[in-house]
């Protein structure tokens, strides 16, 4: 298993967006546009999901400090984020000793139900150096997304909030009906 993937499938990654019209956005969607200084280091397409795991200019997906995971499990309809994400703890818990139980917060982002938490490891047995996740599950009608920050460091306070900033940022949306809006659309592509 790639030491990225956090012992149990855990790093998810960041897509890039690029300016496109409204009109090619089609059905549900996954709006994201990567922060100044990011790259897409790795992207995976296979039955059911897609990844992508970008990281800072002059990193690599083996050597990085931050990371953004992107996972879109296709398919996978209206899924509960926080029964998701409650799972990701429990496998976090048990594969990283003298991590924190964290708290999952829930809650709704254009008319989606949407679930974060923070999950920090002290010393990441497969790395050696301490990892702390943020996570952000959105359950989408046509597929759940998964996106995660993550550091190979103990973030500041500012990281984290910046970081916090950013995933809210990052939603779905549906050009079927209008209680999932796909309205700013400026620097987005379709999912």
């Amino acid at each position: 298993m790639r030491e990225t993937l956090m012992c149990a499938a855990l790093v998810l990654a960041g897509l890039a967006w690029t300016p496109v019209a409204r009109a090619q956005f089609n059905d549900e969607n996954l709006r994201q546009v990567l922060p100044p200084g990011f790259k897409i280091g790795f992207k995976s397409e296979r039955p059911g999901l897609t990844m992508t795991e970008d990281v800072p200019d002059g990193q690599t997906v083996k050597d990085w400090s931050e990371m953004i995971t992107t996972q879109v499990f296709l398919g996978r309809k209206s899924a509960d984020p926080s029964a998701f994400l409650s799972g990701v703890r429990s496998r976090w818990l048990a594969a990283c000793p003298g991590s924190v139980e964290p708290t999952i917060h829930t809650g709704n982002a254009n008319g989606y139900p949407v679930s974060m938490m923070l999950l920090g490891c002290p010393l990441n047995p497969a790395t050696g150096k301490p990892e702390v996740a943020l996570m952000r599950g959105i359950a989408g009608a046509d597929s759940f997304y998964l996106i995660q920050y993550a550091w190979r460091s103990a973030p500041t306070q500012e990281q984290v909030n910046a970081a916090t900033r950013y995933l809210g940022t990052v939603n779905a949306c549906d050009t079927r009906t209008p209680a999932h809006p796909c309205a700013d659309l400026k620097g987005f592509a379709p999912r």
